[in-house]
């Protein structure tokens, strides 16, 4: 098999260069996609069922988290330093911001018609 294969920095199988006739400044692009087709083919596959999906609704309710810590700790500076807003009521506002609003902002997912029922 001497000659199929050319090393060098573009790394281009030149037999598959020969197989095909591509136009001549697409040669190396072209040739990629022959040789790695995922690479050149668009992905329609629906994703996969533990992954994150992350849509419009969700950032609404992160921002909604993000405005509930900046009130947090804006409360907690207006406050004095022994204060009942300071001590009570602030850190109460940043626990359920950090704890309770942005992990429901990153779990959150809308569930499908046909998966509504299980």
């Amino acid at each position: 098999m001497p000659g199929n294969f050319t090393f060098g920095p573009g790394f281009v199988l030149t037999s598959a260069i020969k197989q095909k006739t591509f136009p001549k400044p697409l040669d190396r692009l072209y040739a990629i996609g022959y040789i790695f087709p995922a690479m050149s083919k668009k992905k329609t596959e629906k994703p996969v069922v533990g992954q994150l999906q992350i849509g419009k609704q969700n950032y609404w309710i992160f921002l909604a988290g993000v405005a509930l810590i900046i009130l947090g700790y804006l409360l907690m500076a207006a406050g004095g330093t022994s204060s009942t807003l300071s001590l009570v009521i602030s850190p109460l506002i940043l626990l359920v911001a950090y704890l309770v609003i942005i992990p429901i902002a990153i779990m959150y997912r809308k569930r499908s018609p046909d998966t509504a029922g299980e």
